[in-house]
């Protein structure tokens, strides 16, 4: 469970995602490959479920303990939560302030070689891992990983292929739901 500390009362254009796996309705099976992320995704029901999706996916095959996934505002000038775990996330981040906001205005990856280890705290000097999540080219959503889960001491050269899997083909997933 996500610790909720810090989050605003506005009401989001996207509902925070902050359930487990285990309230999905139909059982998911582990994902152990780039096929098994496609169809995890391809099989989402509902914007929810997508967004779940995208955590499964860093979880299972990154290795992301702590992250955050942030949506573009519609006047570009703010991005915002919809879900995060194992971490306590900013609510709101502007546009182009810190590492968050600048991947959203550049459109660039940042990525480091070490690993943080995971203590729930949600600061630009532990991402391990910030991307944007692109549709029709341009940044729609922005997926930060913090710490790592303890197996995991580092990101690996695999791991950079679902980077880029997330990066080109999940926002469509997301938005592909009209909630």
């Amino acid at each position: 469970m996500s610790d909720l500390r810090g989050l605003s009362t506005t009401r989001p254009s996207v509902m925070p995602v902050h359930h487990s796996v285990t309230q999905r309705a139909t059982p998911v099976a582990p994902m152990e490959s780039l096929a098994d992320a496609a169809a995890r995704l391809n099989s989402a029901a509902n914007r929810n479920e997508a967004v779940e999706a995208v955590f499964e996916i860093g979880a299972s095959l990154i290795g992301a303990g702590e992250a955050a996934l942030y949506m573009v505002e519609w006047n570009l000038a703010m991005l915002r939560l919809i879900g995060s775990r194992g971490i306590g996330a900013h609510v709101l981040v502007k546009m182009g302030s810190g590492r968050i906001g600048e991947t959203a205005l550049s459109g660039k990856d940042y990525v480091i070689d070490t690993g943080v280890p995971l203590s729930g705290h949600a600061t630009d000097d532990r991402l391990t891992l910030c991307i944007p999540l692109d549709y029709d080219d341009t940044p729609a959503f922005v997926f930060a990983v913090y710490g790592l889960l303890p197996h995991k001491r580092h990101l690996q050269k695999n791991d950079l292929a679902v980077v880029r899997f997330l990066k080109d083909r999940a926002a469509a997933h997301i938005l592909r739901f009209h909630e």
